[in-house]
């Protein structure tokens, strides 16, 4: 006998959930949560989360909300529908088959817990019928949410409790924001698809335009492409005519080079390529590109980790969040590991004999799975997850051994020791060599006396810094400045100079960074940055972490700000800029764009100027933006910069100025001109001001108040006791010590205005 049931009935109990989800019972917890940070980091790529001790877990976006009537927002949260989702988009986002929250509802009903989503003023309590699986709202104002989406629910006592429960979340957060894990942001290609995907993309898209489709990959005129009208639509296109319309497609679109992808981009190890999966039906096979990228770092990297024996342990991700599939590492002799899961069953050689964590991440548009439940299959990059393994552990072994036995273990293992030896307790701030000389004495005692380098030092916190983020209260010294135009103020670039920084209000909306500082006194002298709206920023050499850090400042406020950068067409400076746009070991790519002006030796030599040529006695490295030029434009530039250079002092003043001027006005969004709110209440502050300075200066000379004012502070001053001020100044200063001797003296004042005249400062 033959029964039938419909697929969402699989997400109502827990005996099937876990199909489902991927899971087994006792990682739901964490699943569940993963999924809901996921779509929340997929909305703005960031994200608040917890569980309160009542055992709610929340999860809260500061995105646009969810603008959807209660009805429409219970189908969303509804495991009888449609698997609706646009993962069917193939792009390099977070997720792979769109039922994440399926997964969320019906683990949570399936369980006997609550479901509560808080968006846009409303707090919609969700209720799902296990009978048919349909959602219900019950929706109540809430104006403690008025801004993103608050999700709060919990689990019954049929799930089993996880003490891992947060883990998933908190990975997929730390990728977002301390390892800077970047999302493509171009359109979708057609190359990235199979020609059963396709039509299944098109079939899915039922009574749309095709054109409307046809517009997710770039296409401007679908009708020409199509060759029909635009009452074409996705549902009615046949296999055949799918195959064809992927061919135009093809034709008219180039493939995606896998640079393009995203990613993280400061691991130390990458490897980027294609694979190409072939349909079932059809001609045309997915070509996918792919990023894989992998940091590794000493097991006991944690300074409280004592722990000799611990096993290796490998955390992987795919597209910025970590995968839900089992795949474990194991030991097989000194130099070998054995990777099982996930399509793996293989021997990676070569990697040290020290125990390592390893963090690998692969980007690409579409990730083939072994399994419903999410399991991806990286059997198609063997080769390239060997390469990334070996060459990221190599690094590791040979930072651990560059300086001596045991140095960089020491300095680890005594490093909070050290932190609360130079902050005294976390109580002031301290400088990285004041670090150094609370580190040193460990290493004189326990490696043979053998003297700790300051460089290596800085390296190795830097690599711990890359894993764990920045050392609480460290600051390090000014190498830049920033010039603010307008209010012709200079800043520091220093560590505690950019915490403190805060942007003036509509004064400028571009900056201009350049390691050479001598040409900002050109720029000061022709007002250049008051005439562009537009500050300068300087670092010595390549761009500090404070320079990089008020950078990101700059770009989270709400006025829209540009970067652009300026440098020497040389090698050196090629990477300067990498550096400042891009990431650094110890810093995640900019939060903001960086615009690159040049000087570009193509650039250079286009304007006739003067060519330095040179013997270096190695082969000097080069950005990567100057090897994709030259892949692109069948040029060797990369080549010339190993023996040639142009410098920008090489233009004279007025050659800068008007190459600056040009380069700038290609991409400039021109002057500040505020809203029309803030042009009416600075126009309104101005003249409040200008009419009440009039009011007051005329009311001072009809009432002589300037006379009577001295009056008072002569009659006041005579009836003083001897040696009062003195004495008053004493007492204040032993008080409050870190006080100057003028604000005992004020505090005088305040008390002995005569009660006519108190102020609400006085009183």
């Amino acid at each position: 006998m033959l029964f039938a049931r419909e697929d969402w009935t699989l997400f109502r109990n827990l005996s099937t959930i876990a199909q489902k989800a991927g899971v087994p019972p006792q990682r739901l917890r964490r699943l569940v949560l993963k999924e809901l940070v996921d779509n929340a980091l997929d909305v703005c790529g960031e994200c608040e989360f917890g569980k309160h001790k009542g055992g709610v877990y929340w999860v809260r976006d500061r995105g646009p909300g969810l603008d959807m009537t209660s009805k429409a927002i219970a189908n969303l949260f509804s495991i009888n529908r449609p698997l609706t989702s646009s993962k069917i988009i193939r792009k390099p986002s977070r997720g792979a088959l769109g039922n994440g929250l399926r997964v969320v509802v019906g683990a949570i009903t399936a369980s006997g817990g609550n479901l509560t989503v808080s968006t846009n003023g409303w707090s919609h309590r969700i209720v799902c019928d296990t009978s048919t699986g349909l959602s219900a709202c019950e929706s109540t104002p809430c104006l403690a949410v008025t801004t993103g989406t608050l999700i709060e629910y919990s689990l019954g006592d049929s799930v089993p409790e996880d003490e891992y429960a947060l883990t998933w979340a908190k990975k997929a957060v730390n990728m977002a924001a301390e390892q800077g894990w970047t999302e493509y942001k171009g359109k979708t290609s057609p190359w990235w698809y199979d020609s059963d995907s396709f039509h299944e993309l098109l079939q899915a898209a039922g009574d749309r335009p095709v054109n409307e489709i046809l517009a997710l990959f770039g296409v401007k005129n679908a009708d020409r492409t199509t060759g029909r009208t635009s009452a074409w639509f996705g549902g009615s296109v046949s296999r055949p005519e799918a195959d064809k319309l992927l061919s135009t497609l093809r034709e008219e679109l180039q493939p995606v080079r896998p640079a393009k992808l995203g990613g993280v981009g400061w691991w130390p190890a990458k490897q980027v390529g294609t694979i190409s999966i072939k349909p079932g039906h059809g001609i045309h096979s997915a070509e996918l590109p792919f990023v894989i990228e992998a940091l590794a770092a000493p097991i006991n990297d944690n300074p409280t980790d004592d722990k000799e024996d611990t096993d290796d342990v490998i955390s992987v991700f795919v597209n910025g969040t970590p995968i839900t599939g089992s795949i474990t590492i194991e030991r097989r002799g000194a130099n070998k590991v054995a990777v099982f899961g996930c399509g793996l069953k293989h021997l990676i050689r070569n990697v040290p004999k020290r125990k390592f964590l390893l963090w690998l991440g692969i980007t690409t548009p579409y990730q083939p799975i072994t399994t419903d439940g999410k399991e991806p299959n990286f059997l198609y990059y063997l080769d390239e997850i060997a390469k990334v393994t070996q060459s990221a552990t190599r690094k590791l072994k040979s930072m651990i051994v560059r300086s001596g036995a045991g140095q960089r273990d020491i300095i680890l293992k005594h490093l909070e020791e050290a932190i609360a030896a130079a902050s005294g307790n976390g109580v002031y701030r301290y400088s990285l060599r004041q670090l150094f000389y609370a580190v040193r004495p460990h290493i004189l005692e326990k490696a043979e006396k053998q003297e700790l380098d300051y460089n290596y030092f800085g390296r190795v916190i830097t690599d711990y810094e890359a894993v764990h983020g920045e050392l609480p209260k460290i600051y390090r010294d000014p190498r830049g400045t920033m010039y603010q135009p307008h209010i012709h103020r200079s800043t520091p670039t220093g560590t505690i100079a950019v915490e403190q920084y805060e942007r003036p209000a509509w004064t400028f909306n571009k900056i201009l960074f350049c390691e050479k500082e001598g040409f900002f006194s050109l720029l000061h002298e022709i007002n250049w940055a008051e005439r562009n709206d537009c500050a300068l920023l300087s670092s010595k050499g390549f761009a500090s972490r404070a320079v990089r850090d008020v950078m990101d400042l700059l770009g989270e406020t709400d006025e829209e700000i540009q970067f652009f950068s300026i440098h020497d067409a040389d090698a050196s400076g090629t990477l300067i800029h990498q550096s400042l746009a891009e990431s650094t070991t110890a810093r995640a790519a900019r939060k903001v764009k960086v615009l690159n002006l040049g000087l570009e030796p193509w650039t250079a030599t286009d304007m006739g100027l003067q060519v330095e040529t040179f013997s270096p006695k190695k082969k000097l490295p080069v950005a990567r933006y100057i090897k994709e030029y030259d892949s692109e434009n069948d040029t060797q530039w990369q080549t010339w910069l190993q023996t040639q250079r142009v410098e920008l002092n090489a233009m004279t003043s007025p050659q800068f100025i008007e190459w600056l001027d040009e380069a700038v006005a290609e991409h400039t969004t021109g002057k500040i001109i505020p809203p029309a709110q803030v042009l009416t209440e600075t126009f309104s502050a101005d003249l409040r001001t200008k009419v009440r300075d009039g009011m007051i200066a005329k009311l001072i000379k009809e009432h002589k108040v300037d006379q009577r004012t001295d009056t008072i502070v002569i009659d006041t001053v005579k009836a003083l006791k001897k040696n009062q001020l003195h004495s008053r100044v004493v007492a204040g200063l032993k008080k409050t010590p870190e006080d100057q001797w003028k604000k005992p003296l004020a505090k005088l004042a305040d008390e002995l205005v005569p009660a006519d005249f108190k102020t609400k400062e006085t009183t």
